[in-house]
C-alpha cells in the first residue's frame, strides 16, 4: 500500500491548481485528507484486527466517503468557509482510495462496498514488487520531487 507520505503529497498536488479557491489553509486540509483514510490503523490498534472499523473496512470504503461528503455539504450550506475544508477531506479521502486501488492498498484487495457486499477490487499495479521496497521508493520519490518543485517556486518569484 502507498505510504503516508506519497498519500498526503499526491493529494497536495491534486489540490493545488484549486489553492485561491479553498482559501488559506488549503494546504492543511489537503495534507490532512491524504491520512483520514488510515486512521483505521488506531482503531484498529484499540479494537482489534476482526473489528468493523480494522484498517481496510469502513474507513476504505465509498460509504466512507460518501459519509464525508455529506457533512461536508451540511457545513458547507452554514459556513461556506469551513464547508470549502470538508470538501477538501471528502475529495482527497475518494485520491487515498483510488491511490490504494491503482497502486496497490491492501493485501489483497480493497472491500470498497463493505459491509453490504464483500468482495475486494484491485488493480495493485506495483503489488509484483516487493511491498516494502517500492513504496518506500514511491515516498523517496514525491519527497524529492515535491521538494525541486518547491524550490523552484522560491527561486522563481524572488
Amino acid at each position: 500500500m502507498p505510504f503516508p507520505a506519497l498519500h498526503v503529497l499526491f493529494n497536495i498536488g491534486a489540490f493545488y491548481p484549486f489553492r485561491k479557491y479553498f482559501g488559506k489553509y488549503w494546504l492543511v486540509f489537503a495534507g490532512l485528507s491524504g491520512l483520514v483514510m488510515d486512521l483505521d490503523f488506531a482503531l484498529q490498534f484499540i479494537l482489534g484486527p476482526d473489528s468493523f472499523f480494522a484498517h481496510g473496512y469502513f474507513f476504505h470504503t465509498i460509504g466512507f466517503v460518501l459519509c464525508l461528503l455529506a457533512i461536508s455539504l451540511v457545513v458547507f450550506l452554514k459556513n461556506k468557509e469551513y464547508g470549502k475544508y470538508g470538501l477538501i477531506i471528502a475529495g482527497g479521502a475518494l485520491l487515498h482510495l483510488l491511490l490504494d486501488y491503482i497502486l496497490g492498498g491492501g493485501k489483497y484487495y480493497l472491500a470498497l462496498f463493505y459491509p453490504f457486499y464483500s468482495g475486494g477490487f484491485h488493480l495493485h499495479l506495483l503489488m509484483s514488487f516487493k511491498e516494502n521496497d517500492i513504496f518506500g521508493i514511491l515516498d523517496a520519490i514525491a519527497i524529492f520531487i515535491s521538494l525541486g518543485v518547491y524550490f523552484i517556486i522560491l527561486k522563481t518569484r524572488k
